[in-house]
């Protein structure tokens, strides 16, 4: 499913890609090297890394995806469907993000590692981060509305706009 689809797209660019197992099953973890550190050891916690922090799961009930599925606008722009604006939209455009930045030859400036949990229950929110005192960016999902609603919506240009905004980020901070 999504999960599987995801780490195989992290993949083609992560120094690392692991999935440790969770109490909702396994969770995902992709490590990326940056120009000025690199740190492969795994242990999550090195100085000056930039940490990305989502959720993967949706909360709409069993049987919604078969009811609803992905689809595209005649507008070629609009993609709807069940998470597409909470939370899966943001985490492809980390995934396209990291292809820019391989496709160009470019490194983040600092290691990355994206943790995108199974089950959030709010735990991928940065509100978390922000509340520990770390320095945190929020709002980096794609242009859409209706988030966990029948009439949820993305926009896949912004979404590309959204994944060069997070590539030229990690590659100046």
């Amino acid at each position: 499913m999504f999960g599987e689809r995801l780490a195989a797209g992290l993949a083609a660019t992560a120094g690392r890609v692991e999935q440790p197992p969770g109490p909702d099953g396994a969770h995902l973890v992709a490590y990326w090297n940056g120009r000025e550190t690199e740190d492969l050891a795994g242990d999550g916690l090195s100085a000056g890394h930039t940490l990305l922090v989502a959720h993967s799961d949706i909360v709409f009930p069993a049987g919604t995806i078969s009811r609803r599925p992905f689809t595209l606008a005649e507008d070629g722009d609009t993609v709807t469907g069940p998470g597409v604006f909470d939370m899966k939209g943001s985490l492809v455009a980390v995934e396209l993000a990291m292809e820019l930045l391989s496709r160009t030859g470019a490194t983040p400036r600092r290691p990355v590692r994206l943790v995108p949990l199974g089950s959030s229950g709010g735990a991928g929110d940065t509100n978390l981060t922000g509340a520990l005192g770390i320095p945190t960016v929020d709002g980096l999902g794609p242009a859409g509305a209706d988030a966990h609603g029948e009439d949820e919506y993305a926009s896949l240009s912004a979404l590309l706009e959204r994944a060069a905004l997070i590539a030229a980020f990690l590659d100046t901070h």
